[in-house]
């Protein structure tokens, strides 16, 4: 569970970077022009196992409300875990169509994805793995 709430918050951290594929039936896009990184936090989260799910109080080893920075330019999302140190995850794909923005990654056995919505901040942030799931629910800002 520590491994998949860490790498869940890396992931989305990595969300800023050029798009490889653009969703159909919409033209690929160009990145934005407004690249700043993302402030994101995550305020609610939901452990998911086979049977149903419950409300958690962490993200993985990220206490709510938990943070992570999303840089586009480097492809990266980066959190500090629970010991201090920092954690950076790449972002494999981005894709935007419109508002919507959505960034996915591996890291070991975990997959992830960010869904984002550039103009009014809402995030989700899903990371499976073969026997469970970690839904995260936020909000991003963009950094000055």
């Amino acid at each position: 569970m520590r491994r998949l709430t860490f790498l869940a918050a890396l992931a989305f951290g990595a969300v800023v970077g050029q798009p490889t594929f653009a969703q159909a039936p919409a033209a690929p896009q160009a990145a934005d022009e407004d690249n700043r990184p993302l402030d994101c936090t995550i305020a609610a989260a939901y452990f998911c196992k086979e049977g149903g799910c419950s409300k958690t109080e962490t993200f993985g080893d990220l206490k709510l409300p938990a943070r992570l920075l999303v840089n586009f330019e480097s492809r990266v999302i980066a959190s500090v875990i629970s010991d201090g140190l920092p954690h950076i995850t790449p972002i494999s794909t981005y894709a935007a169509a419109g508002d919507s923005h959505i960034i996915q990654g591996v890291e070991g056995g975990t997959g992830w994805m960010v869904h984002l919505n550039k103009a009014d901040g809402d995030m989700n942030f899903t990371v499976t793995s073969d026997d469970n799931t970690l839904i995260g629910d936020g909000t991003c800002k963009k950094i000055d």
